[in-house]
């Protein structure tokens, strides 16, 4: 770890980068600072192990949990790996695959986020990083525009770089007062889990109508999720489920979550990144949000690294960083505006 942050000429800090959320973007960025030399600090508000949805991932992200260092450590949990997905979408039926070739197909993944952000955080612990769990952050402190403190529970930390992956909640957004744009009408995602003795296997499956549209996926051996979005005004009532998951045995109860998409006007600049979900938001049709979640992470902490360490420019750190995000997130969105124009109830506008 040779970084010697430690040598800079500023005002001395408790850490170099303080992080707010333990999720998949925090853990990551926690491991990219801290492997590059970083003195890292790691809140997270709530006990490990927790619920949160988002167990399907991209064959892409074998090769970030690689260099993760967690990969090994996750393949006992990886009971069942996808080929793709078949796609009846405006009343033509399509199996939509992966990728690779008939001898080596590309796999996707199934894994819970429980199990996934533990494996993280332990990898971060391992390396060096201070964790303060549970640990809630109340106030942002800022010197001449620049964030340089976050006051916690555990008092007050001083920090060179702030890090916010605290996910939906966009806690440093909101207290800097950064502008959010909506892009898309009020969407609701509505999800749950059943056992059955359903065998999707090797692929999911997502249906459209007119109303919005319905995944389902076999997760586990004897576990099918599922996921409904709608218009906000259209969500399913608690006891709603695709009827071929109705006749199973519900593990929890219907969730909702707010997937409006969203993103942050100025996802970095010097005093600060915010990574995943708290940058930019889409809803789940993309299947990619964890996996941005662990490049952005690991952007972010590159970016800091560059600067601490090898003085580049913060400003232009910060501006690579929220182009990078930017041109991601329209690039996904005008794709989905793309699939969502043959929908009736997109057309029609819903908000």
């Amino acid at each position: 770890m040779g970084c010697q942050a430690e040598r800079m000429t500023r005002e001395p800090a408790d850490v170099d980068v303080l992080i707010l959320g333990a999720g998949p973007a925090g853990s990551a960025a926690a491991i990219e600072c801290r492997t590059r030399g970083l003195r890292v600090r790691l809140l997270e508000q709530t006990e490990f192990p927790r619920f949160a949805p988002g167990e399907t991932l991209h064959p892409g992200a074998e090769a970030i949990l690689r260099r993760l260092g967690v990969w090994d450590e996750l393949q006992p949990h990886l009971r069942i790996r996808p080929l793709g997905c078949v796609v009846d979408w405006d009343r033509s039926r399509d199996l939509h695959r992966y990728g690779g070739d008939t001898d080596h197909p590309w796999r996707g993944m199934h894994l819970f986020r429980s199990v996934l952000d533990a494996a993280l955080l332990a990898r971060a612990v391992r390396l060096g990083v201070e964790r303060w769990q549970p640990c809630r952050a109340s106030e942002v402190v800022a010197r001449d525009g620049r964030p340089v403190a976050v006051v916690t529970t555990h008092g007050t930390v001083t920090a060179r770089w702030i890090i916010d992956a605290t996910g939906r909640h966009g806690w440093l957004a909101r207290r800097l007062h950064l502008p959010v744009e909506r892009h898309s009408p009020r969407l609701v995602a509505a999800y749950g889990y059943a056992r059955t003795s359903q065998r999707l296997g090797d692929f999911c499956e997502m249906r459209a109508d007119d109303c919005g549209w319905t995944w389902t996926a076999q997760v586990a051996p004897t576990v099918t999720a599922w996921v409904r979005l709608t218009p906000a005004a259209d969500r399913p009532d608690r006891s709603w489920a695709p009827g071929e998951v109705a006749r199973g045995r519900p593990l929890m109860a219907t969730r909702y979550a707010n997937v409006t998409w969203r993103s942050v006007g100025r996802p970095a600049a010097p005093g600060y990144f915010i990574v995943g979900d708290a940058a930019a938001r889409l809803d789940p049709s993309r299947s990619s949000g964890i996996l941005n979640a662990l490049t952005g992470g690991m952007a972010a902490g590159a970016c800091i690294a560059a600067a601490m360490c090898h003085g580049a420019d913060e400003g232009e750190a910060c501006a690579a960083y929220s182009g990078h995000v930017r041109a991601a997130f329209v690039r996904d969105v005008d794709t989905l505006r793309g699939h969502y124009a043959r929908l009736s109830w997109w057309r029609d506008g819903t908000d």
